[in-house]
């Protein structure tokens, strides 16, 4: 096996350093209507190079968790699902991350369709927990979409009244269980 070449902190730098300098120009252009194509091909030009020096420092330190968990974040956001689920697989084993990684793992299994095992990783994200803040909401309300897309109405409405309990105005908590009550009421 191939040795990987002792990694540079200078690298490092001079990528973050490249990287502030396309968010300034980016931010320069946004609001800009006359200058959207070029906005749209900084951005895409920034993601393709961020992906690659991720990449690279992946192979470098295959064991570092938040470089893979960074590099699942690009590949998520830029649709690269089967990658990204192979990155957040390796992030899930660093505690700090765990939870995390879980839910982004469900959500990369509901954009392909495996509802199933979005909601084994959101129930394995949540479990345990007994004070609800902003990142169990989020893993929640995934949960709770994940089981009404699976069909699971009952499941669905439990895990939403789960977030209803302490925070009415959760994204559209409220309207979710109403129109699970209003079905319910039609009979359908």
């Amino acid at each position: 096996r191939q040795r990987q070449p002792p990694h540079h902190p200078m690298v490092d730098r001079i990528y973050d350093f490249q990287n502030a300098q396309s968010d300034h120009e980016i931010a320069d252009l946004k609001g800009d209507d006359s200058k959207k194509e070029q906005l749209q091909e900084l951005e895409t030009a920034r993601a393709e190079y961020s992906m690659k020096v991720y990449v690279n420092r992946v192979k470098s330190r295959p064991t570092d968790t938040n470089l893979r968990y960074t590099l699942a974040e690009l590949y998520f956001r830029y649709d690269e699902i089967d990658l990204a689920m192979q990155q957040y697989q390796h992030a899930v084993r660093d505690p700090k991350l765990r939870r995390q990684s879980l839910n982004r793992l469900g959500r990369c299994l509901m954009t392909k369709g495996i509802y199933d095992m979005a909601i084994a990783r959101f129930e394995e994200a949540v479990k345990g927990v007994i004070v609800i803040g902003p990142e169990e909401k989020d893993i929640l309300y995934n949960l709770g979409n994940a089981a009404e897309a699976a069909g699971d109405t009952e499941k669905a409405e439990e895990v939403y009244k789960r977030i209803y309990e302490v925070d009415i105005v959760f994204r559209d908590v409220a309207q979710k269980i109403e129109d699970i009550y209003k079905k319910r009421r039609e009979g359908t």
